[in-house]
């Protein structure tokens, strides 16, 4: 065989024709039957509980404290003796309230010892006992003064206060005596006709009326404000002295002299050692 001739040159690409219409959609298919459902897969074991976990432990209680000591329980003062029943008495007409009791009031008799009797408010009591009290708080004294009223000073010594102070006191010795200091009035006293030669504490407060002459002497010992009066009756011859008692003066003097018809004068003792014939008319 002869050779291959060589290849010719290629041709140039002829135009692109114009597309081609496009063919009608084809028609759609009928829709495939529905596959079966799948089989379900088997539900997986459930997997086993977990184990509770330990309890933690309790604590332990805390100590109770100690219960303080209890105090000991204070003594128990001894219950008073219950007082006898007193006997039923009758109450006195226009009384409202009657205690009887006995002398040794040891026990109940029918005795009346105190009765008040209300329509008249009067209170009767056969003896009363008080405190002493003291010059600023007498024992019997009142409700809206209570510095002013009666105490005991003494042994049969009572004395009189007046703002808690002495104003009088009463003894059996000097009798009425009233305080140094003290504004006084001789009180009137009972006449003395017996002319006594010695003028004592039974004759204070009294007017001593003389109708014989003489010296007449003063007992030591009277009480400042001690007082008395003298009098001398119509015709004494000689008149009436009254002396001192030891030491003490009356109106400065060692005594005071009386002499003339109706002659007199008040003696009050204003001192320890001194005494004033007040008013004197000799």
């Amino acid at each position: 065989t002869g050779l291959t001739g060589l290849t010719g040159l290629t041709g140039d690409t002829g135009s692109i024709g114009d597309t081609g219409l496009t063919g009608l959609t084809g028609l759609t298919g009928d829709t495939g039957s529905l596959g079966d459902t799948g089989l379900t897969g088997l539900t997986g074991l459930t997997g086993d509980t977990g184990s509770i976990g330990d309890k933690g432990l309790t604590g332990l209680t805390g100590l109770t404290g100690d219960t303080g000591s209890l105090g000991d329980k204070g003594l128990t003062g001894l219950t008073g003796l219950t007082g006898g029943t007193g006997t039923a008495g009758t109450i006195p007409a226009g009384a409202n309230e009657v205690l009887f009791v006995n002398s040794t009031a040891s026990n109940v008799d029918g005795e009346p010892a105190f009765t008040y009797t209300a329509n008249s408010n009067l209170l009767e009591v056969d003896t009363i006992h008080m405190a002493d009290g003291a010059v600023g708080t007498p024992a019997y004294s009142f409700a809206s003064d209570t510095n002013t009223g009666v105490y005991r000073i003494s042994a049969d010594k009572i004395g009189i206060a007046c703002g808690g102070t002495l104003i009088a006191s009463i003894d059996s010795t000097a009798g009425f005596v009233i305080e140094t200091g003290t504004d006084f009035i001789p009180p009137v006293g009972a006449v003395n006709t017996t002319n006594p030669s010695t003028i004592g504490s039974s004759d204070l407060g009294k007017t001593l009326l003389y109708t014989v002459s003489g010296n007449k002497t003063l007992t030591s010992g009277l009480g400042v404000g001690s007082q008395f009066t003298v009098i001398l009756d119509a015709g004494v011859t000689g008149g009436v002295n009254i002396n001192r008692s030891g030491g003490e003066t009356i109106n400065g003097a060692t005594f005071v002299t009386l002499d003339t018809d109706y002659a007199g004068a008040t003696f009050l003792k204003c001192d320890t050692d001194a005494w004033y014939a007040v008013g004197l008319l000799a």
